[in-house]
């Protein structure tokens, strides 16, 4: 327990770095979305998944994921790299990577008391998703129907290609949506099949049967898990209904490659609108939850010949994609100064533990010798774990990380940070005066093969 609150530290400012990585991403982003409104919906659709992507999946992922492929910037391909090069790798770097939220000292009250906020806050999201999946919503066959009514969907149902098990009946007056995430079926209330004619019901079906095909349920309920999961950054917001907006379009593009004309469409879309039909709070349900700006949707219906498939949208995409890999993959041997002929790049605080006048020296009183891990101690397992330790000016440890481990026994890092994490020093001194420095203290971990005790 007493290793806890270390960790939750820990994990607040990785979250921390990963949310200002995501914020510089989101930028650009937001500014590409403005220059492709006229872009075919699917472009827009991929570009605001990848934001969706990098919101929850953070470069060091990215980056681990890639070079376990086998891509990569090794040293060897940076020993060519200009001072220049090495410069701006180095500035881009410290600014996707800044060392004043990496070596930040949250604290472990502020960690614990973050943390259950954030419970908290999820355990409320997830009491509204769960009662949002209790909403009752009764569905009948269509052969329950009058003949007229039963007819016409029928008959709208075979020009959509819809299977008939597929296809549901709602006595309540909700928005027509696509419910369940096993078997998707679209479900239309019968006031709509009552108000729209043949062609403007086969268009409404086109729609949902896009929203079915897709899986979309599925989709609506990972964005809300992801809502509610990151309810503390305003941003993701912003993504998921950009994201909802697109898939909307998306399958309103599918309409009118269907054949079905854009006059037909609107007018099926403005009488459901005028309806005034509810939505479904179903978490599992898509389509339903309305939110898409009407008149930018209307735009787009009326006149699709505006926005055709251009090759510099793929072009835009690509570039997206190539950017956050090579992003991703940034912090390389070559921002180090490992590549030939390239200085290293060192951070403030390196370059001032290089010039103190006086070096940190533990207080031997303080000592707390780590703990051997009793299961590698059984399998007689030796190594070195090398620590990143930073002292503050009265002494005290401050964001202990690992520099190296022991690859396969990450029990051997965790006693030795404990243990660290608990020394005094007397603190590093520059001209007369105790300044905040980082040291790197090595901890071996070695048994006596007789007696196997260690020291």
């Amino acid at each position: 327990m007493a290793e806890l609150p270390l960790i939750l530290g820990r994990a607040w400012i990785f979250l921390l770095v990963h949310l200002w990585q995501t914020s510089l991403v989101l930028l650009p982003i937001l500014l590409l979305a403005r220059t492709m409104r006229r872009a075919p919906a699917r472009s827009l659709h991929w570009l605001w998944s990848i934001a969706l992507a990098k919101t929850i999946v953070p470069f060091a992922a990215v980056t681990a994921l890639l070079r376990a492929i086998g891509i990569g910037l090794s040293a060897d391909g940076g020993s060519g790299a200009t001072d220049a090069t090495a410069a701006t790798l180095a500035t881009v770097y410290s600014v996707l990577h800044p060392q004043s939220l990496a070596r930040f000292d949250l604290g472990g009250s502020v960690a614990a008391a973050l943390s259950i906020l954030w419970i908290a806050g999820v355990f409320y999201g997830l009491a509204r998703l769960a009662r949002g999946a209790r909403t009752p919503v009764r569905s009948v066959g269509v052969e329950t129907l009058p003949p007229p009514l039963r007819d016409r969907i029928e008959a709208a149902r075979q020009a959509a290609c819809i299977p008939r098990e597929r296809l549901r009946v709602l006595r309540c007056d909700c928005i027509p949506h696509v419910g369940g995430l096993v078997r998707p079926t679209i479900r239309i209330p019968v006031s709509i099949i009552a108000r729209l004619d043949g062609d403007e019901l086969r268009a409404v079906l086109i729609h949902e049967e896009t929203h079915r095909r897709r899986r979309d349920p599925a989709r609506a309920l990972f964005c809300r898990l992801v809502s509610i999961g990151f309810f503390f950054y305003p941003p993701v917001q912003v993504v998921l209904r950009s994201l909802h907006e697109a898939t909307e379009w998306l399958c309103d593009e599918r309409v009118l490659r269907a054949g079905v004309d854009s006059r037909v469409y609107g007018r099926a879309l403005a009488k459901t609108i005028r309806m005034g039909l509810f939505p479904i709070a179903q978490p599992s349900a898509a389509g339903a939850r309305g939110g898409v700006k009407l008149r930018a949707r209307f735009d787009r219906i009326l006149d699709p010949g505006r926005f055709p498939n251009m090759t510099r949208h793929t072009l835009i995409l690509a570039g997206v994609l190539v950017l956050f890999a090579v992003t991703a993959l940034i912090p390389s041997p070559i921002i180090a100064g490992e590549s030939e002929g390239v200085a290293p790049t060192k951070s403030a605080q390196e370059q001032a533990q290089i010039e103190l006048d006086k070096m940190p020296v533990m207080i031997p009183k303080s000592y707390v010798q780590p703990a051997y891990p009793e299961q590698e101690r059984k399998d007689g397992i030796e190594g070195m774990v090398l620590l990143s330790v930073v002292i503050r000016k009265d002494g005290s440890v401050g964001a202990v990380k690992p520099v190296q481990e022991v690859e396969g026994h990450p029990a051997f890092t965790e006693a030795s940070m404990k243990a660290v994490g608990q020394w005094r020093f007397e603190p590093g001194e520059k001209d007369g005066k105790a300044v905040e420095c980082e040291v790197r203290i090595p901890v071996k971990f070695a048994l006596d093969k007789d007696t196997k005790k260690d020291s």
